[in-house]
Formats: structure tokens, C-alpha cells, sequence
């Protein structure tokens, strides 16, 4: 371009000189051999100027290609970074390896870095930590045996759970539960599970559980509908410091366990000499759930209730005791029932108004609950109906217990449940007993993950 440029002045100089000579010549008489020269000199330089156009006129069309080619290339990768992305094809997606398991090299690698301890843990442990609990408030009017009332609004319940799977053979459970009478918060339970019985059927479990004897899981929320416990749970809830090994296969499920338990018969040394045993079967399809069991225990006043209600019997001869219990829910039903006693009664010396009284007694209990769940304005509301009876408690626990309770879930985590209950006492007759009754009026607002 630069070239025909130049080449394009020279021709319009030279043009411009032979018109300017022509036309001095033709003033002063040009002779007319040097006419004919100068017109073929302008021929030629015609010429040359038509061809030098030409050249111009492919160059230009050429470069147009070139320009044309390069913006339909530069054009799909425009278009492929203003468009949204798109969801893999079954083609593009990679494969990936399975994550192995750490091995002893990896952990000796992870331990090299002194600035790194934790991920050479996580190497090592990688445990899986679900986070829950309870809090419970409740607003409650009551009146006692004496006829006295009294309405209190308290804190009932706070507690933490934290469920850690270190694999899945080994498991462990800490609950942490605010004991309102010193305002602290001690462990309630803390165990570890060693097993997994969906790939073996035999597991151990270690630490501060509620034993099984009865219905009674120590939880909060869960073992019945009711906002009171039945009596059977009152009385027998039995809570220790256990070894227990158990087996669990098709819905078949047994376990054997041993505690150092409150009681030791004839004072003295103290050793490891209580023991306990369960077997039972559960099932559950899309629409039934059962659960039966039957469990023993060889001494029936390390129980919570009956330990802190009969001290002088901690030290008596050893009592065993039996527990049965069957759950059953179908649809929105559900109908629970229990029944548990000592197998002999048990003899010790207990004060009375002042004398020391020979007592006698065979602690047994019995309860049944039916419930119904449904939905009722979007909300999941339940009503529920308990009995419970206990026998030769007198000055220590009611005869009859009647609960009639309803709540609602007014989210998945917040329950809000009233209850009606009506205690009845002993006769007279009974050594303890009043012959009176009582009544609660309680409104408890529960917060549940």
C-alpha cells in the first residue's frame, strides 16, 4: 500500500508537468516528433496506474477474507463464555476412586508436619459428630396429699447431646443434663458402642446408661406421650456405671450386663456382684412398628426411686427383680404397657415417727398408655391417656396415677402439650399411706434438635 502510494504521485507530478509543458509548447510552436513522445510517455504511465489499481483492488478482497475468517473463529469462543454452563453429560462426568482408608504410611506422613496436627488427626480418626438436645419449660399448678397448692413456672429440663462416630465400628454417646436442685450441669449418660450389628451381630457397650430393666431409655423426649412418667418408670428407672455385651439379628435381640451397683448386702467390702439381663424382638414396615422384651435385674433397689426412697434397704439382702413391656403403634395409634416387680419381698429396719419399724415390702408396679397422632390444621397433634398403679409403696409413692394429655408440634422442633393428672394415695392402713388425692395442671413448651 505504501508503494502504490508513491507510485501514485509520481504519476499525478508527472501528468501535471506535461500539462503544464504542453501547454507552453503549443504557445511557442512545439515541434511534432516531441508531441508524439510525450503521449505515448502518458499512455504508459496510464497504463501503469490501471495496473497498479488492480493490485490494490485483489490485495483489498483478500485482506477481507482473512478478517472475515478470523471473526467466525473468534466468535464460538465468544458465545461460549457469555453462555451459561451447562449440566455435564453422563460422558463428561469423571469417575472418581473410592476414598481408602488412612494407612500406617499416610499417618506417619501427616505426623512429619509439626505445623499440621489436626489434619494428621482427621488422617487418622475422621469421626462424624450429630449435635442435639432438649429444653424444657414448663408452667404448672398443682395440690399435694396435705391439700396444700402452689403454682411455679421453672426451667425442667436443658440438656446436650452429642452422638460421635469415629468409623463405623466404634461409636460413642455423651448427654449433659443441668440438674436443677444445684444449678450445674452433670453427665447424665456417656457410653461407647463397639460393634456394628448390621454386619455382626454381637456388640459391647461401656459407660453410664440406663440399664434395660422396663421402658425406660433415659431420654427425655420419646419413652411415652405423657408429660409425667408413669409409675413403673418412677419407681424402676435404673441408672449405673455398665458393661454389656449384646447380640441383635433379624429383629431378635439379647444382652447381658454388670454394674457395681448402690446396694451392698451386709455393708462391708464392696465389689462388682450386680448383674442384669434382656432379650426381646422389634419389627416395623411402612405402617406397624412392635417391640416386646423381658428383663431382669438382681437387685431391684439400685433403682433411682426406690434407692432414694428406701436408704435403709441399700444395705438389705439382695432383691431381683422382672420387668415385660410391649410397644405397639399402628398408623396414628399407639398403645404402650408395662409391668414390673421385685420376685420376693425384702425386709429392713426403717424409722418411723421416731421408732425403728420392721418393714416388709415387694415393690411391683403396672401402666398402660394409649395415644392417637394426627394433623390438624397443618399442625401434628396427639392426645394421650395413662394409668399406672404401684403396690406396697405407701409413703413413698402414689397408688394410682391417671394422665390425660394433648399437645401439638407447632414447628417440627417446638412442641407445646397440656396435661391433666390425678394422684391417689395409700389408705390410711398403709403404713405411710394418707387416703388423700391430688391434683397438676401442667402447660410445657418443649424445644427439640
Amino acid at each position: 500500500m505504501k508503494n502504490w502510494r508513491m507510485k501514485s504521485s509520481v504519476v499525478a507530478a508527472s501528468t501535471v508537468c506535461v500539462l503544464v509543458g504542453s501547454t507552453a509548447w503549443a504557445e511557442e510552436g512545439v515541434p511534432a516528433g516531441e508531441l508524439e513522445n510525450l503521449k505515448r510517455m502518458m499512455q504508459e504511465v496510464i497504463s501503469e496506474n490501471q495496473e497498479l489499481r488492480k493490485r490494490v483492488g485483489e490485495l483489498e478482497a483478500e485482506m477481507t477474507k482473512v478478517k472475515a475468517t478470523m471473526t467466525k473463529q473468534e466468535q464460538p469462543t465468544e458465545e461460549a463464555a457469555k453462555a451459561p454452563a451447562k449440566e455435564p453429560t453422563e460422558e463428561a462426568v469423571t469417575v472418581r476412586e473410592p476414598t481408602k482408608e488412612p494407612t500406617v504410611e499416610a499417618a506417619i506422613e501427616a505426623a512429619k508436619e509439626p505445623t499440621k496436627p489436626a489434619e494428621g488427626l482427621a488422617l487418622i480418626f475422621k469421626p462424624h459428630v450429630e449435635f442435639g438436645g432438649a429444653i424444657e419449660f414448663e408452667v404448672a399448678w398443682s395440690r399435694d396429699f396435705a391439700d396444700v397448692t402452689q403454682s411455679t413456672i421453672a426451667l425442667k429440663t436443658a440438656e446436650f447431646d452429642f452422638d460421635i462416630t469415629a468409623n463405623e465400628w466404634v461409636t460413642g454417646t455423651l448427654q449433659a443434663q443441668w440438674d436443677g436442685d444445684r444449678d450445674v450441669f452433670t453427665v447424665d449418660q456417656a457410653f461407647i458402642i463397639i460393634g456394628n450389628t448390621a454386619e455382626f451381630p454381637l456388640l459391647l457397650r461401656a459407660g453410664r446408661v440406663v440399664v434395660p430393666f422396663g421402658i425406660s431409655t433415659g431420654a427425655t423426649v420419646g419413652d411415652v406421650l405423657t408429660i409425667t412418667d408413669p409409675l413403673t418408670i418412677e419407681v424402676f428407672e435404673t441408672k449405673e456405671d455398665a458393661v454389656l455385651l449384646g447380640f441383635e439379628m433379624n429383629g431378635f435381640n439379647a444382652g447381658f450386663y454388670v454394674f457395681n451397683g448402690r446396694t451392698n448386702q451386709g455393708g462391708g467390702q464392696d465389689h462388682i456382684e450386680h448383674y442384669g439381663a434382656t432379650v426381646g424382638y422389634r419389627m416395623k414396615n411402612d405402617n406397624i412398628a412392635f417391640e416386646a422384651g423381658i428383663n431382669m435385674i438382681s437387685s431391684v433397689f439400685d433403682s433411682d426411686g426406690l434407692t432414694s426412697a428406701f436408704p435403709a434397704a441399700l444395705t438389705a439382702e439382695y432383691t431381683p427383680g422382672i420387668s415385660a413391656h410391649a410397644r405397639f403403634l399402628m398408623g396414628g395409634f399407639s398403645l404402650v404397657t408395662e409391668y414390673t416387680a421385685a420376685l420376693r419381698d425384702v425386709q429392713f429396719i426403717k424409722t418411723i415417727a421416731g421408732a425403728d419399724t420392721i418393714v416388709r415390702i415387694q415393690p411391683r408396679a403396672w401402666m398402660i398408655e394409649g395415644g392417637y397422632t394426627t394433623e390438624i390444621l397443618g399442625k401434628m397433634t396427639y392426645v394421650a391417656f395413662g394409668y399406672s398403679q404401684s403396690y406396697e409403696l405407701a409413703g413413698a409413692f402414689p397408688k394410682t396415677r391417671l394422665l390425660a394429655t394433648v399437645g401439638t408440634w407447632i414447628f417440627d422442633f417446638l412442641r407445646l402439650a397440656f396435661e391433666y393428672a390425678h394422684d391417689e394415695d395409700y389408705a390410711v392402713s398403709a403404713l405411710g399411706g394418707t387416703g388423700r388425692d391430688s391434683d397438676t395442671f401442667t402447660s410445657r413448651l418443649t424445644f427439640e434438635w
